[in-house]
């Protein structure tokens, strides 16, 4: 009688774990916010003739977009995503910084950012590239 009440137990376990739904999917997007961090705001200026870059990192806010496995930014434009700055301001999984650089051969215009998760998921979000009103972030000759 034992064994037929601990099998009956088992057996019930078992069933209701077969048909448990799956777990629900990480979320990943949609991008709530971005801005550039050293000069807030969604536009960075390329740099002047006699300046090497301007740069600056580009905080990208949104549920899970720190799950990420690449990124593309089109037009191309120099992307390091690689390291952070610490923060305890942007934290993952809602929060993945870019560090971009501009120079004199970027052209002005939208940037479309398209992160890609581990799973294949891609949000959008996008920043300008704007013509130089006086910034220089790395002038030419000097180190």
């Amino acid at each position: 009688m034992t064994a037929r009440k601990l099998f009956s137990a088992m057996f019930v376990v078992a069933a209701a774990v077969a048909v448990a739904p799956a777990s629900a999917e990480a979320p990943f997007g949609p991008v709530s916010e971005r801005t550039f961090h050293w000069k807030p705001g969604t536009t960075i200026e390329r740099a002047s003739a006699d300046c090497q870059s301007n740069s600056d990192w580009l905080v990208i806010r949104g549920p899970g977009v720190a799950n990420v496995k690449s990124v593309d930014i089109t037009p191309r434009t120099f992307v390091w995503d690689k390291q952070s700055f610490p923060s305890s301001a942007c934290v993952a999984p809602d929060c993945y910084q870019l560090f971009i650089k501009v120079t004199d051969k970027d052209a002005p215009g939208t940037r479309t950012v398209t992160l890609t998760s581990k799973d294949g998921r891609k949000v959008t979000t996008t920043f300008d590239v704007v013509e130089n009103a006086g910034r220089c972030d790395y002038p030419k000759g000097k180190k």
